[in-house]
């Protein structure tokens, strides 16, 4: 599995920050298990950090690829959690997860 971040910031016609983060898979086989694993830690490591609004899950049809699009109240919000959190943690629990 990988994963890339791009930033990118919402329409005018809605407020707030997005982090689009796209994961590609190894098998369309996970892809479900990965949408609720991932939501579960999406829960424990991020949800709670100031400022997060949102987050939502995009499976492509092939089943290779997952975007989760975070909704901040502002790109600062998101710098402050990009900065402060625990990215090795994070990290390490998702492909605890997807080991399983």
């Amino acid at each position: 599995m990988q994963n890339s971040y791009t930033h990118a910031l919402k329409s005018t016609n809605d407020s707030g920050f997005y982090s689009i983060i796209e994961y590609d898979l190894e098998s369309p086989d996970i892809q479900q298990q990965f949408v609720e694993l991932f939501a579960e830690i999406q829960t424990e490591f991020v949800s709670w950090y100031p400022g997060y609004i949102s987050s939502t899950f995009v499976a492509s049809t092939d089943g290779k690829r997952i975007y989760n699009l975070v909704h901040w109240k502002s790109e600062a919000y998101f710098t402050h959690f990009e900065n402060m959190s625990d990215t090795q943690s994070r990290s390490e629990a998702i492909d605890k997860a997807l080991s399983k």
